[in-house]
């Protein structure tokens, strides 16, 4: 017997946000910019432990890429 899988739009598709047509990724690494920059951690090592338990859900990717535009900006 076979069933019918209705098409269910990806996580990028179903989450697109407010913000002036940002996807949910960038969306997703401005929050973490966000925390970076009130608790302005010590180190790039603290910075990922605190955003992995934050958003646990977001790939390394991203929270390596709120990181980076801390240290850089």
């Amino acid at each position: 017997m076979h069933r019918f899988i209705g098409y269910a739009p990806r996580p990028v598709e179903a989450d697109y946000t407010a913000r002036s047509g940002e996807l949910p990724v960038e969306s997703g690494i401005a929050e973490m910019r966000d925390l970076l920059t009130r608790m302005q951690p010590a180190s790039d090592a603290e910075a990922l432990q605190a955003l992995r338990r934050a958003f646990p859900a977001s790939p390394l990717a991203a929270r390596v890429a709120a990181v980076t535009h801390i240290r850089v900006g």
